[in-house]
């Protein structure tokens, strides 16, 4: 490596100037001697370590800083920052409490906060933040402002986090952190007219932010408007074509509205743009698989296997469409590939399950079911296999309680109360109950009447169920 290469970046004044003393302060750590720096060149040399990530030698000089500067909250502070780096809250807070009693100082207050954030202290990390909100200056407003959303972003204080957001981007509308964060808060309070309304405007400001049209895609998404969300992703890439985040979404947006040509088409743009990455060819894969073409599916999945070898998504499709395929041992195959992986994925154990239920090995797949319900209590269509499986194996007992302790979970759920009357159907099981837990279920979304007659074409054969039907209809 050319000696050179420490100088080729924007600080490479600064790294010439500090150079000799940096060399001096390790002249005198190797000699164990004592060499006199000043306060702005000792803060000078912290800082060049810290820029080359070398954190155990800014560590030596704020101890050094600390030890010859006992009047001052300086080294403290910086101590504090190091403390952070190695995930040494305690220590950082003790530093900044001792450093407090020296100074009032904006770093001081502003740390204290990561600090006891990071630690799970919630009102104390507040508690700092307001007091450091009160030092600001005009390079520091932002952060504050940024910092109280992220912390009220991970209390899932929402509302709270949209006020210090908006602030935010009305002073800088190019903040794309900012700007990602808000559109999040929006979707998780499911305020998506507001969302929509926030983006017009900023669009209003600024028709050429490509990153404004991009989220205000993702909300109309989001509020299942597919055509309005097409077109702000079309204007998102007119700015930039360059994005295969853009790309993805927009066909997504196709797969929402079941238009998997198009879909494909659109993953196919992105790929050229990145072809390193998987995700555009297991999205491609995805478009195959919904269109049933198997083949063309596995051939993307197959690719994106090849350049992540670790993508359990492209593992998982390749066993989906085997399965399709009724290949079920290579089904087999490439799931168990993707739990070795990513053994806490639900939805992995399930279709291993399917896979061995489809090969008539009952018992295998029943313990794969379990899995998979063990790991996720709130899966639907796992806890209903696994009771139908139990009904099949005159597992009565267990399958009805399995079942009834799933209305612990999806009482108010149309789709369990549907799926359970028709379980219950199906396994000849307590016709009364089923009829009530149908009329329950129709109360609630009698829209879905048909798929249930799809899917468990034996209530026709219940006229009293029929009849019941019929009065919704």
């Amino acid at each position: 490596m050319n000696d050179n290469n420490l100088f080729n970046s924007p600080n490479n004044d600064f790294r010439k100037e500090i150079l000799p003393f940096v060399n001096r302060f390790e002249e005198m750590l190797s000699q164990k001697a004592f060499y006199y720096f000043d306060t702005d060149t000792l803060e000078d040399i912290f800082d060049y370590y810290v820029m080359e990530s070398n954190f155990e030698k800014a560590e030596q000089v704020a101890n050094f800083g600390i030890d010859h500067n006992p009047f001052s909250g300086v080294f403290l502070i910086k101590k504090a920052q190091i403390d952070l780096q190695f995930s040494r809250y305690e220590d950082a807070i003790v530093a900044l409490d001792k450093a407090e009693i020296l100074e009032k100082d904006f770093d001081i207050y502003f740390l204290r906060h990561q600090a006891h954030l990071m630690s799970g202290n919630t009102d104390e990390a507040i508690d700092n933040l307001v007091k450091a909100d009160k030092l600001t200056d005009e390079d520091t407003q932002e952060l504050v402002q940024m910092a109280f959303a992220t912390l009220y972003i991970q209390t899932e204080r929402y509302d709270e986090a949209i006020y210090y957001l908006k602030k935010t981007i009305s002073q800088d509308t190019q903040n794309t952190t900012a700007l990602y964060d808000i559109c999040f808060c929006f979707g998780e309070l499911k305020n998506t007219d507001e969302g929509i309304a926030f983006f017009n405007n900023l669009i209003d400001q600024n028709a050429y932010s490509s990153d404004a049209w991009y989220l205000l895609g993702k909300l109309h998404n989001k509020a299942e408007q597919f055509e309005k969300a097409i077109q702000a992703y079309d204007y998102s890439l007119a700015i930039d074509d360059t994005d295969t985040a853009t790309y993805l979404a927009k066909g997504n947006v196709y797969i929402n509205m079941e238009q998997y040509q198009n879909a494909v088409d659109t993953f196919k743009e992105g790929i050229p743009l990145d072809d390193t990455q998987p995700l555009l060819y297991c999205a491609v894969g995805i478009g195959y698989e919904k269109m049933e073409q198997y083949d063309l599916a596995i051939l993307y999945y197959t690719q994106a296997h090849t350049i992540d070898k670790t993508y359990t998504d492209a593992l998982f499709g390749l066993s989906v469409c085997e399965s399709f395929l009724e290949q079920y041992p290579q089904a087999i195959r490439w799931i168990e590939k993707a739990i070795a992986i990513e053994a806490d994925n639900a939805e992995f154990w399930y279709h291993f399950a399917d896979c061995k239920s489809n090969l008539d090995q009952n018992e295998a797949a029943l313990k794969l079911y379990q899995k998979s319900l063990e790991l996720d209590p709130l899966y639907i269509d796992c806890r209903v296999d696994l009771a139908s499986l139990m009904f099949e194996l005159n597992q009565t007992q267990n399958a009805n309680e399995l079942l009834q302790i799933g209305m612990n979970y999806h009482k108010t759920e149309a789709e369990y109360l549907y799926r359970y009357a028709g379980t219950l159907l199906d396994s000849k099981q307590q016709t009364d109950y089923a009829f009530e837990l149908l009329q329950q279920a129709l109360d609630r979304d009698p829209l879905e009447i048909d798929n249930f007659l799809e899917v468990y074409p034996v209530a026709i054969n219940h006229p009293e169920i029929m009849k019941l039907i019929n009065q919704y209809r």
